[in-house]
């Protein structure tokens, strides 16, 4: 700003000057006619109008209005494999001398990855397969915004999880007939059993079967699925992914990962029927 003594006198005084968060003051002297031009430091809020003004010996001599236009994040997003959320954070840098508070805003997306092994891949059909179904995340901060360019990285503070269902989603339903006469019923969705948990990775394995007198942990094929030794078929085994994420958000995954098993022959053909 510049200050001019337009008097016939030489003038001394304080000079001060008004930002949204600091009164800031020079002392100067000048004599009838000389100018001076003093430099002041500001931080403008992230949002909204604000007022700048300086007085020399509290007489208001100079004031402006400013309107700052604030980093919007983008808006909470669930979208299948990748949720997107923003946290808000201030600090303290200090210019000439004096602190200020910035605001911030930090965008971070956090990306699901499936991954699904069926042992054995080849059977045939009436017999099972095990599981072994993963879910792990990765977190990366995409946008920055705020007050200042001092502060563009930070690490996150809301922690999302893994997804916590696993289901396994196949084309038929097993019927079996037990020893006591009952019939069990293993359905097209099959519910997996967590098996380990770490902060970015949760792991699933087939729960005990009810239609298994052994209690196996395997899926069952049904006997009339198609396939034989000549001629092989594939059968699609989904896994399905929900949940985890951020809940006090609202924001879940909602990921779907397709392989295949092979039928290539039925279980009548051996000896026994497993």
């Amino acid at each position: 700003m510049s200050v001019t003594n337009t008097g016939g006198q030489s003038k001394s005084g304080t000079v001060y000057f008004y930002d949204p968060q600091r009164t800031q003051s020079r002392y100067i002297s000048l004599s009838p006619g000389q100018s001076t031009t003093l430099t002041f430091i500001f931080l403008a809020p992230g949002s909204g109008s604000f007022t700048l003004r300086a007085s020399a010996d509290n007489s208001i001599s100079q004031g402006c209005s400013v309107t700052g236009t604030p980093y919007t994040p983008p808006p909470d997003n669930a979208n299948g494999d990748t949720i997107t959320w923003s946290e808000t954070a201030t600090h303290q840098p200090t210019y000439d001398g004096i602190p200020y508070t910035c605001n911030h805003a930090f965008t971070y997306k956090a990306v699901v990855t499936p991954s699904l092994t069926l042992t054995p891949s080849t059977l045939k059909s009436g017999y099972g397969f095990e599981v072994d179904a993963r879910g792990s995340i990765v977190i990366t901060q995409i946008a920055h915004g705020g007050d200042c360019t001092n502060w563009t990285s930070r690490t996150n503070t809301i922690a999302p999880t893994p997804p916590t269902t696993a289901q396994i989603k196949v084309g038929w339903t097993v019927n079996m007939t037990m020893k006591d006469k009952s019939v069990k019923t293993q359905p097209a969705t099959i519910t997996l059993s967590r098996k380990s948990t770490t902060a970015t990775l949760y792991t699933w394995e087939a729960a005990q079967n009810p239609i298994s007198e052994l209690k196996l942990r395997k899926i069952y094929t049904n006997v009339e699925l198609t396939g034989t030794k000549t001629n092989p078929k594939q059968h699609n085994v989904t896994l399905a992914l929900t949940g985890g994420g951020i809940s006090s958000r609202s924001l879940g995954f909602d990921k779907l990962l397709v392989k295949q098993i092979t039928i290539n022959g039925d279980m009548y053909e051996d000896d026994h029927t497993g």
